[in-house]
């Protein structure tokens, strides 16, 4: 499987993590494979190369979005495609409401067509990928272009407060309570989380929870032996079964099952990767 990330542009980096391509192996061309996402939180936009491509999501019916926004996700989904190919930028979490302008928990757990969302606005960077598609890089550098447009026309859209939360909750992997957030960032918790839902799609308490998990996954990858407990104080959870619990809702398998996800490997792509 093919799998190469790009810096996005300097202006875009406050907003974007970073610009990926991937692709399924040839071999697998005449056959669908399902594919497993856990939350990171963050968000994409994706564009599918391939016309002709099988998409089938498991919160969803079928329905085939060849350009497409994916919002916040609260826990494990699974995809069933063909062999696929295709160029998506992950947002930072803020970055998506900075970007697009759309109120992001309005397409959490979704994923939603840039047509149905942007409407015309969407027509032009459209004809543009379509005609390219047969070129990822082109296709990169038209999404690299569409974004620092929409960068200069939404100046109302300003996410400062909320991706200073954002920064202070993952470099304390998570685990900062509530009220140390509310003192860090001059706002009263109803107000922080109405701002933090709006513009990042999930409520500071949850986008906590995936953090935390995802920082004790990374350990779980990174450690040749389990230490469960070292995981369970190290991360604040309340003992070990709700440790398990909370793995098993955001990776769709238990810890000592991880292994059979192969597909959210960073190596395996069409997962988010490591920036």
């Amino acid at each position: 499987m093919q799998f190469q990330l790009y810096t996005p542009h300097i202006a875009l980096q406050p907003y974007v993590q970073g610009i990926v391509y991937t692709s399924t192996d040839a071999r697998k061309n005449n056959n669908l494979q399902r594919i497993d996402f856990f939350p990171v939180g963050s968000s994409y936009i994706a564009f599918i190369l391939r016309e002709s491509a099988y998409f089938q999501s498991s919160q969803q019916a079928k329905d085939f979005v060849r350009f497409n926004f994916m919002g916040q996700i609260e826990q494990h989904q699974h995809v069933i495609t063909s062999s696929l190919s295709l160029v998506y930028v992950l947002f930072r979490p803020h970055g998506a409401y900075r970007l697009l302008g759309i109120p992001q928990d309005l397409l959490t757990n979704a994923c939603s067509s840039l047509n149905t969302l942007l409407g015309h606005q969407i027509n032009e960077v459209l004809a543009k990928l379509e005609d390219q598609s047969h070129d990822h890089l082109a296709v990169l550098r038209i999404l690299q272009e569409w974004l620092l447009m929409r960068l200069g026309q939404n100046t109302d859209k300003q996410s400062g407060r909320v991706s200073f939360i954002c920064q202070k909750i993952m470099a304390h992997s998570g685990t900062l309570p509530i009220k140390e957030l509310n003192r860090m960032s001059c706002m009263s918790k109803r107000s922080m989380e109405q701002y933090f839902k709006e513009q990042v799609g999930l409520s500071p308490k949850t986008f906590s929870r995936i953090i935390r998990f995802n920082q004790a996954y990374k350990q779980l990858q990174n450690s040749e032996q389990t230490d469960w407990m070292e995981i369970v104080e190290r991360f604040d959870y309340f003992d070990q079964s709700h440790f398990i619990h909370e793995f098993k809702r955001f990776f769709g398998y238990t810890p000592s099952q991880r292994h059979l996800s192969t597909e959210n490997s960073d190596s395996a792509g069409l997962t988010y990767p490591s920036f």
